[in-house]
């Protein structure tokens, strides 16, 4: 630390106090070798501080010890009775108490319905509603996927189909060859 930049407050009353580090306390102490208005500053946290710790160790005037010390221990008997009475009196009296393998089923009940819901909410809607599978079929407009009523085809349009393959379970492919240019075009549709 350089003579130009000061402590701030807040590092030495923490240095007063002895609340900061090695390292720390190093260098403030250093710097307060070297600065008499710092270390004026640090010496008025000191004396600030030992003057609250001698004001802390003094007993207040005027207190009656002896009534402070009956106070207590009639709080202390008062206590004590107390949890005698406490312990002689069931916490329920009107509730018959349920069996602890009753309770333990109830939440075991629970759970398991919690679990079994999630799985019935979380799992595919269509799988319980599905009647027919997906086909892939090869028609004389192109080739698609019907479903439920519905297709959707792929078309080719201007272009004459010179080969179909149908492959079981997995799709229909259709080749298409351009008049034109002579270009191949391939169409492979997949259902499952």
């Amino acid at each position: 630390m350089s003579a130009g930049r000061h402590p701030d407050a807040l590092q030495l009353a923490l240095l007063a106090g002895g609340d900061v580090g090695i390292w720390t306390r190093l260098r403030l102490r250093r710097h307060l070798k070297q600065c008499t208005e710092c270390a004026a500053e640090f010496e008025s946290f000191v004396e600030t501080r030992q003057n609250l710790r001698a004001g802390a160790m003094q007993m207040p005037e005027g207190v009656d010890w002896s009534a402070l010390a009956a106070e207590m221990k009639a709080n202390i008997h008062l206590g004590l009775q107390m949890s005698e009475i406490a312990s002689t009196v069931p916490l329920n009296a009107d509730e018959p108490a349920l069996p602890r393998m009753w309770r333990t089923l109830a939440v075991a009940a629970s759970l398991a319905l919690v679990i079994f819901s999630g799985w019935f909410l979380s799992s595919p809607r269509d799988f319980y509603h599905r009647v027919d599978p997906p086909v892939a079929q090869a028609t004389g407009e192109g080739v698609g996927v019907a479903e439920r009523g519905s297709t959707m085809t792929l078309l080719a349009p201007g272009a004459q189909p010179q080969s179909d393959t149908a492959q079981v379970g997995a799709g229909v492919e259709r080749r298409y060859v351009d008049a034109d240019s002579g270009q191949v075009t391939i169409h492979h549709v997949f259902a499952e």
